[in-house]
């Protein structure tokens, strides 16, 4: 997927986080639709970095799984994608008592917070 700048997705997690912002500014514009446009392409491209973070740290990878649950969980409604991406999470940081209480905010929740549209696609 193209990102909204018309720049190719390269992976970068910082774009991802950025787009993933915009996302959310445009979202308290009350402008659902546009808002997915760049949560689809921060998803895109926080989970292509991911998949570039085979050789990184755990923490590296973490930060990268936290972020697409929550990506996932409360704006793309992809509840069992983030589910899965906090237990892998948690498989390399098992005490980490952050994502503790998010996964036991999923489990507790049952369905998503903030979905604003549906995912378009």
């Amino acid at each position: 997927m193209p990102n909204p700048s018309g720049l190719p997705v390269d992976g970068d997690s910082d774009f991802g986080l950025a787009a993933s912002d915009i996302g959310c500014r445009i979202l308290g514009a009350h402008k659902p639709d546009d808002a997915m446009v760049f949560f689809l392409a921060a998803e895109d491209s926080l989970a292509q970095a991911l998949k570039g973070a085979a050789g990184q740290n755990a923490g590296q990878k973490v930060q990268l799984l936290r972020q697409l649950a929550f990506l996932r969980s409360q704006f793309l409604g992809e509840f069992d994608q983030a589910k899965a991406d906090i237990a892998a999470a948690l498989v390399l940081q098992p005490n980490d008592a952050d994502l503790i209480r998010f996964r036991d905010f999923l489990l507790q929740s049952g369905k998503t917070q903030l979905n604003p549209a549906s995912r378009k696609g």
